[in-house]
């Protein structure tokens, strides 16, 4: 019998162990922590776990009384304190009302309207999912009310996209004809839409501009994002290039030094890695991280010595494990697997994986199962563990019981990984 703990570690990572342990242990030890795990979602990353409600569900069903779960859940969606992960409620009341629940169906309307009254649509694309363009007609009067309340009020057309899944053709012109709310708020959502759609046309007309442009604007208070910046330097001809590089040699500025080598992020830099050399151990973490990813697109000796050193110094252990990727020795796996099963925190393991996981993407390493089955157990990000179960579903060496185990993951993209 495992510990509390350690299962609620399982759960916090999303793996798909705690439904193979249910199936074949008592749960009543963990009732709690599942619990828990429903009410607060307790998650490395909520931006890349994805909603983990039917994972938590089908977990509930293991139990002997999965009846007894759905109280606390609807008594909690009905009374949130300031931890509980509302959105993740309303996925569960959402699953109860479809399994014919009316205290459930209520409490949704009840509480998307109070959370509608701050200028919040948490709740919405439930109800969209529960009731259509009824729903819809219903979130969108309330979002109205409040964008009417809120000069700042803005919203994106997530929600009419998520109806355009539930109920395509609807006629949602009608709508708005028909309330003057939700035309408001569709106004709001089409003037949201216009201003980010002229973003894109400005980017995209600066991923094809000249450096003289490009230069313009990286002396301006804001500068072009490193992905504006990485796209263009992709792009950029071979003089625009060179032109970039020997400015970037110019910026005595941190900021300004690192706005330079996003554009060779992806693009080796044209004066050779000497220049970029000193730069790996720069005060300023932002040009060293960058100028480690401009270094790691070479191949040279001097960069397997500089990553060996970095890795024993502790200097952006994630980013220097990156010079490896062209120069990786004999040998290496063996430092990696001592540095990742001596990192000490989430933050930590995740950082490292982060930069094992590309690594292990480019390079044959000796220990490549060793290094990927130990960044499956400790890797608490759910989007990484996908990447690395993809990895070991696409060399074949994924053991028959982790392929079990990954058919329960709380995240779609292992599960589709190991669906075939």
């Amino acid at each position: 019998m495992i510990d509390t703990e350690q299962f609620g570690e399982w759960l916090f990572q999303g793996l798909g162990r705690p439904h193979r342990y249910l199936r074949d242990n008592d749960s009543r030890p963990y009732h709690e922590r599942l619990l828990h795990a429903c009410l607060y979602n307790p998650v490395f990353d909520r931006q890349c776990a994805g909603p983990r409600a039917d994972y938590l569900h089908a977990l509930v069903a293991l139990t002997p009384d999965p009846a007894a779960f759905q109280q606390p859940i609807l008594d909690a969606l009905a009374a949130p304190d300031d931890q509980a992960d509302v959105e993740q409620l309303f996925d569960f009341a959402l699953i109860f009302a479809r399994q014919g629940s009316a205290r459930a169906r209520e409490l949704m309307y009840e509480q998307f309207a109070a959370h509608a009254g701050d200028g919040s649509d948490t709740g919405a694309t439930q109800l969209i999912e529960l009731d259509g363009l009824a729903g819809f007609r219903a979130v969108a009067a309330r979002l109205g009310e409040a964008a009417r309340a809120d000069p700042e009020f803005w919203d994106s057309d997530h929600l009419l996209r998520a109806l355009g899944e539930r109920a395509p053709g609807a006629d949602i012109a009608a709508l708005g004809r028909a309330d003057p709310a939700i035309q408001r708020y569709l106004d709001v959502v089409a003037a949201t839409e216009a201003r980010r759609a002229q973003g894109a046309r400005q980017r995209r007309a600066l991923l094809s501009a000249p450096y003289a442009t490009l230069r313009a604007q990286l002396a301006l208070p804001r500068r072009p994002s490193a992905l504006q910046l990485r796209r263009w330097g992709q792009s950029a001809s071979d003089a625009d290039s060179a032109a970039a590089a020997h400015d970037l040699l110019r910026q005595g500025d941190p900021l300004s030094l690192a706005a330079y080598l996003a554009i060779f992020e992806l693009r080796p830099f044209p004066l050779g890695l000497e220049p970029l050399l000193p730069l790996a151990r720069h005060p300023h973490e932002r040009v060293a991280r960058r100028a480690l990813q401009a270094l790691s697109l070479f191949e040279d000796a001097r960069l397997h010595q500089l990553g060996r050193e970095l890795l024993h110094e502790g200097w952006l252990p994630d980013d220097a494990l990156g010079l490896f990727v062209r120069n990786a020795r004999p040998g290496d796996d063996a430092v990696f697997l001592e540095l990742l099963g001596a990192a000490r925190d989430h933050e930590q393991v995740h950082d490292l994986c982060f930069g094992l996981i590309d690594l292990l993407e480019h390079s044959a390493l000796d220990h490549a199962f060793a290094l990927r089955s130990l960044i499956y157990e400790r890797q608490p990000c759910a989007l990484c563990r996908a990447k690395v179960v993809r990895q070991l579903v696409a060399t074949a060496s994924m053991p028959a019981w982790m392929s079990d185990e990954c058919r329960y993951d709380a995240d779609e993209q292992t599960r589709a990984a190991v669906a075939g």
